[in-house]
């Protein structure tokens, strides 16, 4: 066999840098040693095509653990693969490249955008992603122009250890403790943490082909775009996924229901598209699932109700249709339940009355119709429910007085009817309270003066009649009181001037 050793032309302005590949010497390189590393690497299934592509980060990690890696792994040591993958990743990441993408204006929230309140009758939507015109380029490096790349980078390509590396952990050594995983050696990865280290550019596919044993993944809060490798799929025995607020482009991997350990996925705040991969459902071990703030299409699969133990779902601000599937009613240990922002119709299913561990619930800002169910009064543990900026009708229900828990209900900006139920004076950790824009009628009842910690209460532009009743003077804590654009009559109650937290108070019509 004819091995080809590449003649490198050196630019380093350093000769003992142990990061600049591109610093070997012919006579550093033995030509055997090269040979059965790189026939060891093709060997494995990953690199083949890039490994002797020249300035390819494949081609930099190979030239590296050769000859300028401090620690001179023997070729056939158990951790040379692991070592190299983690070289491909740092290279891969440390290019001289310019950042172009053809996102844009993505959100950097760590938590869904909340229904703001502007102080005026309004409230502030976020946002919704949109898809770029097609062909048109943007540089995206305007965030992170002028900063290094790898806020943290301690160890890395040094003679160290990779389990010293910064972000990595392995397996215990034999006699010492499980938690001792930050140490200086090689062994099994298990942990792979970059969290916000401005660590920007695409992740090669053999940090996930060769490091099988990860269980943690943490990539979020970064400069990653691209796709996802599909590799991604052989980590089997990962519990826990965060590419979350990054530049991911394309749809998630369909394989990824292979990852059946996994308790936690979190890829929120990119520019996923496409639908959901159609076997969610066998991530039976899963407990948080985050896509928000993406560019999903499709539907809602019945089958997510197959995920039984997830407490947090969080599908909000993307661009699914259909409608609320009432499955999502035997995923009895949901808490917190977000489908806000998108564009589901149809009426909010009964079954959601069985969620009776729930504690958000947000539908808003949808185009669901027919009636708010009563069943979802049998969610006693609720603490806010948003179902604002929808079609729905017909009268507020009773039951949803008996929410004790309850601290803030959006019903606005609806086509609801009838009268405020006077079991809503049974709310009394309520704090807000709007049902303004609906087509509400009849007399405010006096038991609005029972919810002593109401400090938000709108219920203007509807259709109400008689008298302010003085009772409410007894809402003590009412920092704004929007009574306007209604048919009310009478005088102001002088309980009124009682209220010394109010900020604004509205009557005119």
């Amino acid at each position: 066999m004819v091995v080809v050793i590449p003649v490198l032309i050196f630019q380093s302005s350093s000769s003992d840098s142990p990061k600049s590949a591109e610093g070997m010497t012919n006579s550093a390189t033995s030509s055997k040693r090269y040979d059965l590393i790189s026939r060891r690497i093709a060997g494995s299934g990953v690199s083949y095509e890039t490994l002797f592509s020249e300035g390819s980060p494949q081609n930099k990690a190979l030239l590296w653990i050769t000859a300028e890696d401090p620690a001179q792994l023997r070729p056939d040591d158990e951790f040379l693969l692991a070592r190299y993958s983690l070289a491909v990743f740092y290279y891969a990441t440390h290019d001289d490249f310019m950042f172009q993408t053809t996102v844009m204006n993505l959100t950097t929230s760590t938590e869904p955008p909340e229904h703001v309140d502007l102080g005026d009758g309004e409230t502030l939507e976020p946002p919704q992603l949109q898809p770029p015109p097609e062909g048109e380029v943007e540089s995206f490096g305007d965030d992170l122009a002028g900063q290094p790349n790898w806020i943290n980078e301690q160890g890395w390509l040094s003679g160290r250890g990779y389990c010293l590396w910064h972000g990595v952990e392995c397996h215990h050594r034999p006699g010492t403790s499980v938690y001792d995983t930050h140490y200086d050696g090689n062994n099994g990865i298990i942990l792979l943490n970059m969290t916000e280290n401005n660590v920007r550019g695409k992740v090669p596919a053999e940090v996930f082909h060769i490091n099988t044993d990860l269980r943690w993944v943490s990539l979020s809060g970064n400069g990653f775009f691209g796709t996802v490798p599909t590799e991604l799929s052989m980590l089997t025995q990962l519990r826990y996924l965060s590419l979350a607020n990054n530049f991911f482009t394309g749809s998630l991997p369909n394989s990824i229901h292979k990852l059946t350990d996994l308790s936690r996925l979190y890829v929120d705040g990119n520019y996923f598209q496409g639908r959901l991969p159609a076997r969610l459902g066998d991530l039976s071990q899963l407990q948080s699932f985050s896509i928000y703030n993406n560019l999903f299409t499709g539907t809602i699969s019945p089958d997510i109700s197959k995920l039984r133990n997830l407490t947090t779902l969080y599908m909000d601000i993307n661009h699914l249709t259909g409608s609320i599937p009432g499955e999502i009613g035997k995923m009895t240990m949901l808490v917190d339940l977000r489908l806000r922002h998108n564009k589901l119709r149809g009426s909010i299913p009964t079954e959601l009355g069985g969620l009776t561990r729930l504690e958000i619930l947000y539908l808003d800002r949808n185009t669901l119709t027919g009636t708010i169910p009563t069943e979802l009064g049998l969610i006693v543990r609720m603490n806010e429910m948003h179902l604002y900026r929808n079609k729905l009708g017909g009268p507020i229900p009773s039951t949803l007085g008996s929410m004790h828990d309850l601290t803030s209900l959006y019903l606005d900006n609806n086509h609801l009817t009838g009268g405020i139920p006077s079991d809503f004076g049974h709310l009394n950790d309520l704090e807000q309270l709007f049902v303004h824009k609906n087509y509400l009628n009849g007399t405010m009842p006096t038991e609005v003066g029972n919810m002593l910690n109401l400090r938000n209460f709108r219920i203007y532009t509807n259709g109400l009649v008689g008298s302010i009743p003085s009772e409410i003077g007894n809402a003590w804590k009412l920092e704004f009181l929007y009574l306007h654009d209604n048919i009310l009559s009478g005088t102001v109650p002088s309980s009124l001037g009682g209220l010394n937290k109010l900020e604004k108070l509205r009557l005119y019509w």
